[in-house]
C-alpha cells in the first residue's frame, strides 16, 4: 500500500490548525478528519466504512484512524489530511488531531 498526505483548504497552514472555527467546520468533513481508501481495497481487505484501524509504516509507527472510503483515490493507496503532527503544549488543538507526520517519519 501506498501512502501520501494531502492539505484541505480549512487548514493549509500550521496556525489555521489551532483556529478553533476552522477546526469545527473540518470536523463536518469526514474526509478531513479519516484515512480516505478506495472501495475496492476496502472489500479486499474487510474494511467497512467508518472502520476504526491502524496504519503502520515500515519502521513499526502506527496511527489510529477511522476509514472514509472513496472511489476518488488509487487502489492499494491511503489518503490522510495533512491536520497533525504539532506536539507542542500550547497547541492544543491541533494536538489532538491526527498526526499524518507520525506516519511519514
Amino acid at each position: 500500500m501506498h501512502a501520501f498526505y494531502w492539505r484541505p483548504v480549512t487548514q493549509c497552514n500550521s496556525m489555521t490548525q489551532q483556529n478553533p472555527y476552522l477546526d469545527e467546520v473540518s470536523q463536518e468533513d469526514v474526509n478531513i478528519n479519516g484515512i480516505q481508501m478506495h472501495s475496492k481495497t476496502a472489500a479486499e481487505k474487510g474494511i467497512k466504512d467508518g472502520e476504526k484501524v491502524w496504519v503502520e509504516n515500515p519502521e513499526g509507527k502506527r496511527v489510529p484512524g477511522w476509514v472514509s472510503l472513496s472511489e476518488g483515490i488509487e487502489p492499494h493507496h491511503i489518503a490522510i489530511a495533512a491536520i497533525g503532527g504539532h506536539w507542542g503544549n500550547f497547541m492544543p488543538i491541533a494536538k489532538a488531531r491526527a498526526h499524518s507526520s507520525t506516519i511519514s517519519s
